[in-house]
């Protein structure tokens, strides 16, 4: 599995009022998506897990990953900036 690092990193802040998250590689964003994921339920929360996993083994690009964490994201109502 690898961890290459992103083009842009994604920045979420999880709880309003509380500092950003930096999220800059595929394996990072997998990391928060089972580990402390708000919500753990939702057709993109369970895409980007299975887009993570998948480029992570170099069966999709880590930009697809970086764009299913983001829809993922958005499904949970987690800010980004």
């Amino acid at each position: 599995m690898t961890s290459t690092v992103w083009t842009e990193k994604v920045f979420l802040q999880f709880t309003p009022g509380t500092g950003f998250v930096s999220v800059s590689n595929t394996r990072a964003a997998f990391a928060l998506l089972t580990t402390r994921w708000p919500v753990i339920s939702g057709k993109a929360f369970w895409a980007a897990q299975e887009i993570c996993l998948a480029a992570m083994d170099n069966r999709t690009s880590h930009e697809q990953a970086r764009m299913a964490f983001i829809a993922a994201a958005q499904e949970a109502s987690i800010t980004i900036d």
